[in-house]
C-alpha cells in the first residue's frame, strides 16, 4: 500500500513539474514575443536616416548619439518630418513612443509659441494634429501615443474640428506624413528627438515591398498639411508654403519698389 502511495505521489510530482515547466517556456515564449516587436528606431552616427525639417526656421538638423538634433533663431514653426521607411513601420504599429527634449533655448522673455504637438496627414489630404503634448517649460517630455485606437483630441488642422475615431484611424492607415514639433520659442533653440519606439505586438515591424499606397519622397513638401488662421484660433499658419512664398514675393515687391525709387532719385 505503501509503495502504491508513493507512486501515485511521484506521479503527481512529475505531472506538476511537466505542467510548471510548459508554462514557463510559454511565458518565456510569450515575453519573447512581446520584445521582438517593440522597436527603438536610433539614428545612425553622422546621418539623418532619410528625416528631415518641415516648416521655416529649421537649422544643422544632426544627429548625435541616438538622438535627432535641430535648432533655429527666431520664432517661426518648424518640426521633424518622419521618412518614408519610418511612416510604413507606423501604420503598422499600435503605439509610437518618443521624447523631446530642450538641451538649449532662449524664450526672450515671451510666452511659449502656440501650434500643433503632433500632425499625421494621409495620402487623401486629410491631416489632423494634437496639442498640448510637449510642455516647453521643462528638460524634456516623454509622450506615448496609441494609433491602435487613437485617444480624443486629434483636430483637423485646417479648420480645428475634433476629428472621429475612424477619421484619425484612416489617417494612420494611409499615412503620408508625420510631423514631430521642434520649435517652441521666439528666441535660439535646440531639440532633440529622442528614444523614439513602435510597439506592434499583433504585427512584425517590417518593412513591405509591394507597398499600396504610395508615399511622398521625403523631404517633399507636405501640400496636404493645412493649418488654420490665427484670425479663429490659437494656432500660426506660419508653416503655409504659400505664405512662405508671399514673403518672398513681398521682398521681391520692395526690392522692385527701392530700386524704381533709386532710379527716380537719379
Amino acid at each position: 500500500m505503501s509503495k502504491l502511495c508513493s507512486s501515485s505521489s511521484l506521479a503527481a510530482i512529475l505531472l506538476c513539474s511537466n505542467i510548471l515547466f510548459h508554462a514557463a517556456v510559454e511565458c518565456d515564449a510569450r515575453e519573447a514575443r512581446e520584445q521582438a516587436t517593440m522597436v527603438e528606431h536610433n539614428f545612425p552616427f553622422f546621418d539623418v536616416d532619410g528625416w528631415s525639417c518641415w516648416g521655416l526656421g529649421c537649422q544643422n538638423l544632426s544627429t548625435f548619439g541616438a538622438s535627432l538634433a535641430g535648432g533655429d533663431e527666431g520664432d517661426e514653426i518648424w518640426f521633424f518630418s518622419a521618412p518614408r521607411h519610418f511612416l510604413q513601420r507606423v501604420r503598422r504599429a499600435t503605439s509610437l513612443s518618443l521624447r523631446i527634449s530642450h538641451p538649449e533655448f532662449n524664450s526672450l522673455h515671451r510666452d511659449a509659441l502656440s501650434h500643433f504637438d503632433i500632425v499625421m496627414a494621409s495620402t487623401s489630404n486629410l491631416s489632423v494634429g494634437l496639442t498640448g503634448v510637449f510642455d516647453p517649460w521643462v528638460p524634456f517630455s516623454d509622450i506615448t501615443i496609441n494609433l491602435d485606437k487613437p485617444e480624443s483630441g486629434w483636430r483637423h488642422t485646417h479648420d480645428g474640428r475634433i476629428a472621429e475615431g475612424e477619421e484619425t484611424r484612416r489617417v494612420i492607415q494611409t499615412l503620408d506624413r508625420l510631423l514631430i514639433r521642434g520649435s517652441f520659442y521666439a528666441g535660439y533653440e535646440v531639440t532633440s528627438l529622442e528614444h523614439l519606439r513602435l510597439l506592434a505586438p499583433r504585427d512584425p515591424l517590417v518593412e513591405s515591398s509591394s507597398e499600396s499606397v504610395q508615399l511622398a519622397p521625403a523631404g517633399a513638401d507636405a501640400r496636404d498639411v493645412r493649418f488654420f488662421s490665427e484670425d479663429h484660433a490659437i494656432f500660426s499658419d506660419r508653416l503655409l508654403h504659400v505664405q512662405h512664398e508671399s514673403k518672398e514675393q513681398k521682398k521681391s515687391e520692395q526690392q522692385e519698389e527701392q530700386e524704381e525709387q533709386a532710379e527716380q532719385e537719379e
